[in-house]
């Protein structure tokens, strides 16, 4: 093949010009030899015309025609081979647009894959090390490792590698950020290429040890790994040949580590929701523990027992301040061996327990072995010597001051990320309110033993007991109503996307919280009555109004729509006078018992007039379990409860029955229920359309 600079000889003029140069015979033509380069035709032939071959207007190529004798180009000829040179153009054209089809096919191809794998899991390191198989299989490189930033931002951790030993790749495991080629591209955000490392000089400034170059590679290539416009790790590639990559190719490679950032991204947004909604059953975990018990000792075991599962620790212990607040005395510990020697009591001031208390911040040693601030503050050494390798110190407060000190230690070097301490402290606050709890209790006990001593009236002691429990049961709505609230903002994605477990996780949460609320409110409703601080909000009403609302309320019940309900709401109503909150709350409370009670079949509620009476009949009657003889006279005393009723699907207090029937004592009204065991109950009660006030 024959070379030819453009302006230079026939064919570079011809490709300069755009324009056909024609010779009818080259031996007497006089431009000839100017214009020839070679002298090659003169020696093949007489006649010759050179054509330009175009691609879309722009030169691409020459055409040479000879003839061994002298010849005149009629004007036939020349569009004739015009035409030829033309049609060498469409083909070169249509040739280059297929050979970019295949190569874009190409490249979408290897996006589509790297897509695929990126959408198929959640897990990190399992997408990275299918992401780099997949990008190897449709590359011409040998070899490539994926390093992501550790959580401090100093360091590259190699995170999966590919073509490359394990030797080498443990050889090359951490890079810190702006030292060597990974550390540069983190540290600028901005890829660096290298043709070939062997003949490059650029490789020996910015390489640590030249490893790549001792193994024999190439080609290397490194580009950044982004998260929401952060540089968060380095992808590269390695080959044992020169590679010269094009505009196209560095694109394509751009649009990978794109992919592999949103499955990074999106992992660690699963990875937060995860924690969320770790934190919000491990909490709710604790308040049930100390919910259950007024026993200090087993409500400490029981929180130690759960953080010691939920966060990977082997053991805790709890110190408390002694009433002089000179010694802190163990009065807990969950998980060490009978050979662990653990000291009964230390001095409020001693050692690093002292530190935290006087400091009121936790304090953790993720490797006591290796930290010298461990080994300058801690001059017994308990722990370590004990065989522990990390610990947690954390301050217990109640009431505002520091009473204790929590230890939590692991037999392994433990990591301690913000949002771990901060569900810790989380946890350990409530050990404080556990302390609280006991102290109020105490308080409360002792009181009543004075009340006794004293001889106090019996009505003004028990009134007293309603007030505080008034005054508690307001105190404890507020931070349920907190939970109810927040578990309902994650529920519904407020905090990001949540998956279907933790969506029934959250369901549970919520169910709970509104059963314990309502309780609390009925505890409120009660004391309230018994403090004789009830009275009714009289006004007047349609009674579909009520209706209505009821209805709403019996929906939400029944979401899941287990249960077939039936309304019989006799038409043209007259209106009431009454209380109509309090007329409300009773048919939730009989439809509440009704739903409580029935698992399957229907509840019908009906609301008839009865005139000759001057009073309205509300019913409501379910299929359910039932109510033997013996109960139904004592069904509406305070805290009497059915024996099913002790049962996980049927718990509750014994307050709902009784407050109803309170309420219809003041609002002049009475109640009868029928009922079979196996068949349902029917309870019926009446009010009069207008009630006297005279009575409220």
């Amino acid at each position: 093949m024959t070379a030819y600079k453009i302006g230079v000889g026939i064919n570079g003029k011809v490709a300069e010009s755009g324009e056909a140069l024609l010779f009818e015979d080259v031996a007497t033509d006089p431009r000839y030899p100017q214009l020839s380069h070679s002298g090659l035709a003169k020696q093949l032939g007489r006649a010759l015309a050179s054509f330009p071959i175009k691609v879309k207007g722009k030169v691409q190529g020459t055409i040479d025609l000879l003839d061994t004798a002298p010849r005149r180009f009629a004007p036939e000829d020349i569009q004739l081979i015009g035409s030829v040179a033309n049609q060498i153009g469409v083909a070169i054209e249509n040739a280059t647009l297929f050979e970019e089809t295949v190569t874009r096919a190409k490249e979408l191809s290897v996006l589509y894959d790297v897509t695929t794998v990126v959408n198929q899991s959640l897990e990190p390191d399992l997408v990275l090390k299918e992401v780099i198989h997949k990008i190897l299989e449709v590359t011409p490189f040998d070899a490539a490792r994926i390093y992501l930033l550790d959580s401090q931002g100093r360091e590259l951790r190699l995170k999966a590698f590919e073509g490359v030993s394990p030797e080498f790749a443990s050889q090359t495991e951490t890079d810190p950020v702006g030292v060597g080629i990974n550390g540069h591209v983190v540290a600028t955000g901005e890829a660096i290429i290298f043709q070939d490392i062997q003949t490059d000089p650029r490789y020996a400034e910015f390489a640590r040890g030249g490893l790549a170059k001792k193994a024999g590679f190439h080609a290397y290539v490194s580009i950044p790994l982004k998260a929401k416009e952060k540089v968060v790790g380095v992808m590269n590639f390695l080959s044992h040949q020169v590679h010269r990559l094009s505009a196209k190719d560095i694109a394509l490679f751009t649009s990978m580590a794109n992919q592999i950032g949103i499955a990074l991204e999106n992992a660690a947004l699963f990875e937060e929701i995860k924690a969320k909604a770790k934190e919000l059953a491990t909490l709710y975990s604790i308040s049930t523990i100390i919910s259950q018990s007024l026993d200090i000792d087993v409500v400490l075991r029981s929180i130690m027992h759960k953080v010691l599962k939920v966060f990977g620790f082997d053991a805790a212990r709890i110190y408390l301040l002694d009433q002089d607040e000179e010694e802190l005395r163990l009065v807990a510990h969950e998980g060490f061996s009978n050979d662990v020697n653990i000291p009964p009591s230390y001095r409020h001031d001693d050692g690093i327990m002292g530190m935290v208390l006087k400091t009121r911040e936790p304090l953790f040693f993720e490797d006591m072995q290796n930290d010298p601030e461990f080994h300058r503050m801690a001059y017994k050494k308990v722990m370590l010597r004990a065989g522990y390798r990390s610990q947690f110190w954390i301050p217990v407060r109640a009431k505002g001051k520091t009473v204790g000190v929590v230890n939590f230690v692991s037999k392994n070097v433990h990591r301690f990320p913000p949002n771990e301490v901060q569900l810790i402290r989380s946890i350990v606050g409530h050990v404080g309110i556990a302390l609280e709890n006991v102290a109020l209790f105490s308080e409360i006990k002792q009181n009543s033993v004075e009340l006794e001593k004293m001889n106090v009236d019996l009505q003004e002691a028990n009134r007293a007991k309603s007030n505080f429990l008034a005054a508690m049961s307001h105190e404890l709505r507020t931070p349920l109503n907190v939970i109810i609230g927040n578990a309902d903002l994650a529920k519904d994605g407020f905090f990001g996307n949540v998956s279907d477990g933790q969506r029934d996780a959250l369901e549970k949460i919520l169910r709970h919280s509104r059963v314990l609320l309502k309780l609390i409110n009925d505890v409120l409703t009660r004391t309230k009555m018994d403090a004789g601080k009830m009275v009714l909000d009289l006004s007047t009403f349609p009674v579909n109004e009520v209706v209505a609302h009821t209805q709403t309320y019996t929906d939400q019940l029944n979401r899941n729509g287990r249960l077939k309900i039936l309304w019989k709401v006799e038409p043209n109503l007259p209106p009431m006078t009454t209380d109509a909150l309090k007329l409300e709350e009773i048919l939730q409370n009989l439809i509440g018992n009704a739903f409580k009670f029935t698992q399957k079949g229907r509840i019908e509620v009906q609301v008839r007039d009865l005139k000759e009476k001057d009073r309205i009949e509300f019913s409501v009657a379910d299929t359910g379990i039932g109510i033997e003889e013996k109960d139904l006279t004592r069904i509406f005393e305070q805290f009497h409860q059915l024996e099913e009723a002790h049962t996980g699907d049927y718990s509750g207090v014994g307050l709902g029955l009784s407050i109803v029937k309170r309420y219809l004592e003041l609002m002049q009204g009475d109640i009868r229920v029928e009922s079979q065991p196996g068949k349902g109950s029917t309870f019926t009660f009446t009010l009069p359309h207008s009630v006297d006030s005279r009575f409220n």
